[in-house]
This record gives C-alpha cells, structure tokens and sequence, in this order.
C-alpha cells in the first residue's frame, strides 16, 4: 500500500540535439525547481479505462497546492499518467483506494495481484504499476512514497525459486520502447537470490 506520494521535478535549460523520437527535441526548458505533485490519497478515484488501464481523479483536501491528479497529468512537463495492468481482469489484479488498516482515517491506494496474468515465453508474471512517462525537461527528480507490504509476501521467503525481478520503482531515462539514443533504467526491487527457504528478502536497486 502506498500512503503518500510527492513529486518534485529540476527543470534545465536547453536545446539538445536529438532525434525527434525524443519527448524533449526542440523544447526550451529552464532551470526552475517546480514542485509537480503531492497526495495522500485522500479525496482520490480510480476509474477503469478501455485497455487494461485506469486513470486517477479527485483533490486530497490535505494539502493546499499542487494536489489534483487532473492538474497534475494536465501539466505541460507530464507526458501522462496512468495504471497500467498491460493484461489481466479485476479479477487476477487491481488497483483501489481502501482505508488505510492501521488508521481507518487514512486513504491508501493499494496494488493487488491475486494470480500472475501475463504470459511472457514459458512464464507467466504480473503487473500493477503507476505510469508517468513521455515527460520533458527532467533533469533532477526527488520522489518520497510511504510503502506498507502485505504480510502475506512473506511467504516468499518458502519459495524455493530465487527472483531478482519483484520490482516496487523504476525510473526510465530514455525507455527502450521509444527508439531514443542510451537508453537506461534505476529499478529498486524484491530479491532473493538464493534457492530454497531464506531467512530474509532484501530491498536491491540495480541500474
């Protein structure tokens, strides 16, 4: 369950040469530090969209700037934003506002995956993620995210498979998918490296 969510973007200023594949080619940008986005969930909706998607709405009462999910996509640095599950019903994954189990007060949006419902070769996998991508003259981004794990995950640590690809954040700098020059990726993610029971799972950022 995240609890809460801020975005802060840097700004730069200037023209790169590229290619115009590039979400930044021929735009000016400054050096301005801008504060993009704060919410706790409080006042927010999620609604369904037509392809394995959904979208967030609302205003947390809580914060008294920056905390519309509508003035936030509508930003002219945010390409977009959206869930994405890539495939999948209700059903087998889902994204909600619920309560927050520890303060009932408190709103948290929380990712389930109740079975894996993607096929990938000869594996089958799961996603429910936050998408923020196409966005232009990012040069610094600071992001803090309160993270509650379901106790549940715990039982990962019986699995007798390793995995190193259980991934909580990920920040594309040039994606691979939009045919830009160096592409590259920070992930923080789950790992267990070992086969069999383990005592732990760590926390692992890899680029």
């Amino acid at each position: 369950m995240m609890r809460r969510i801020v975005f802060y973007l840097f700004i730069y200023s200037s023209f790169l040469s590229c290619k115009k594949e590039s979400t930044n080619c021929g735009v000016e940008c400054t050096d301005n530090e801008e504060l993009l986005f704060q919410t706790g969930f409080n006042g927010t909706s999620i609604v369904d969209g037509e392809y394995s998607n959904a979208f967030l709405s609302g205003t947390d009462p809580d914060f008294d700037e920056v905390n519309s999910w509508e003035e936030f996509q509508n930003n002219s640095k945010i390409g977009s934003a959206e869930i994405s599950y890539e495939e999948g019903s209700n059903a087998q994954r889902s994204a909600l506002i619920v309560a927050d189990l520890e303060d009932a007060g408190n709103s948290v949006i929380k990712f389930n995956i109740i079975e894996p419902h993607i096929k990938e070769g000869n594996h089958e996998k799961g996603r429910v993620q936050l998408n923020v991508n196409n966005n232009q003259c990012i040069r610094e981004i600071y992001q803090t995210v309160r993270l509650k794990l379901h106790p549940d995950l715990a039982q990962l640590k019986e699995w007798e498979e390793p995995f190193y690809w259980f991934s909580i954040f990920e920040f594309w700098n040039n994606a691979d998918w939009t045919k830009e020059k160096f592409p590259f990726r920070i992930t923080v993610n789950l790992n267990k490296s070992e086969s069999g029971p383990v005592e732990n799972i760590y926390f692992n950022v890899k680029g």
